[in-house]
């Protein structure tokens, strides 16, 4: 529930792909290798609680936004 809040995660591609390999991973292992409902999905669901660690992070723009090789620094 949001409460009328809106909450936003950022989170670096890599970071979000290896989380999603390994809770798929650790899914497939509890069920024996093949999803139950539809073996052929690919699907994943990400919650809140599996980017927590990303909410709000806008820091991690600031950390990114350094001058291209090329551009100019004023």
């Amino acid at each position: 529930m949001t409460d009328g809040r809106r909450n936003f995660y950022v989170v670096p591609g890599d970071d979000l792909h290896a989380g999603v390999r390994e809770r798929r991973d650790e899914f497939m292992a509890r069920v024996g290798g093949v999803r139950p409902r539809n073996p052929n999905s690919r699907h994943t669901a990400i919650y809140p609680v599996d980017v927590e660690a990303w909410r709000n992070r806008w820091s991690l723009f600031e950390d990114m936004a350094q001058p291209a090789v090329g551009d100019e620094v004023s």
